[in-house]
Order: C-alpha cells, then sequence, then structure tokens
C-alpha cells in the first residue's frame, strides 16, 4: 500500500558543512554528490569503517563511470548548489519532489535566471499537477534519487509517478 510521507521543513538551510540527507541528485548520466562521505550517514566512527566507506564512494564512482555517467565530487552542499545554479540559465526547468533540492535552496537559486516549475511552489495561475505536468515538460528536470547501489543501480519511488516518469521519459537533461 502506497501512502504519504511526511515532510519536515526547517525554517532556514542548512549550513554548507551540513551533510546531504539524501544519495545524491541524478542528472542524465551525471551523479552529484556530497564530498565529505557522509552518504546520509552521520558518522561511522571507526578510522576502519571511514576508510571502508571511502573504498565505497570509489567503488560507487567507477560503477558509474562505467555506466556511462559522469561523477562531480563537492566539498560541501553550498559548492554543489553553486555548480548547479552554473549549468542551467535560461531555460525552463521542472523539479521533482526531493528533500535535497529544498535543502539545497535550488528553487530560489533557479528561479533567478531560469523558468522553473516545482509543485511545492506552484505559480499562481496553476494547481500542484498542473505544475508538476509542466516540469514533466521542462528542458531540465531535477530529481534526487531513493537509493542508490554500489553497483551503480539508481532506486526511485515515487507516489504520483511525476519523477519517475519525467526521469524515463521526459526532458532532455535530468539532474
Amino acid at each position: 500500500r502506497v501512502g504519504r510521507s511526511t515532510v519536515f521543513r526547517s525554517p532556514r538551510p542548512p549550513p554548507c558543512d551540513a551533510p546531504l540527507w539524501g544519495n545524491g541528485l541524478a542528472k542524465n548520466r551525471q551523479i552529484l554528490y556530497d564530498g565529505n562521505g557522509t552518504m546520509a550517514f552521520a558518522d561511522w566512527g571507526s578510522a576502519d569503517l571511514r576508510r571502508k566507506e571511502m573504498d565505497d564512494w570509489k567503488l560507487l564512482d567507477e560503477n558509474l563511470r562505467g555506466k556511462g555517467y559522469t561523477v562531480e565530487t563537492f566539498p560541501d552542499r553550498c559548492a554543489a548548489a553553486e555548480w548547479i545554479e552554473n549549468q542551467i540559465g535560461g531555460r525552463t526547468v521542472g523539479i521533482g519532489g526531493s528533500v535535497t533540492v529544498r535543502e539545497l535552496g535550488l528553487f530560489e537559486k533557479l528561479s533567478k535566471h531560469n523558468t522553473v516549475y516545482w509543485h511545492e511552489k506552484p505559480p499562481e495561475n496553476m494547481t500542484a499537477m498542473e505544475t508538476r505536468q509542466a516540469a514533466s515538460r521542462a528542458d531540465i528536470y531535477i530529481a534526487s534519487v531513493n537509493g542508490i547501489s554500489l553497483q551503480g543501480e539508481i532506486v526511485n519511488m515515487d507516489y504520483t509517478g511525476n519523477r519517475v516518469s519525467a526521469i524515463s521519459f521526459g526532458p532532455r537533461e535530468v539532474y
């Protein structure tokens, strides 16, 4: 049975050095992830476990590249957000439901120089569903992944199907 999930919203974006609460952002043939090696875990504790974590990142990096993805690493969330902002200008951008996108402040950053459709902040003349449909037809679509295996297999679950359908069959570029 599928049900709605609870979203906890913070009053302001977390600091740059806070870990991302997702495995990353997927771009059509590109994965972005927090370069400090946290992978949504607070702290591994021992040096042996931290070494294993870095070995896992290297394996994931190799496997994603082997599948044709380009991998970018960033020292913190602000560097990742700035990189994405600098990649996209003068385009229509659709955003799927994503805590990572919210925490990076991408809607606000990208709205400065793009037309952005995100059902969490629909334009006044559109419903949330109309905004989801417009997002799926945008030049670029931004969505985070729910999970990723060390083999580079990406897993997504989607309540309404807008995110998975846009990633699979939609805009030419998907971040």
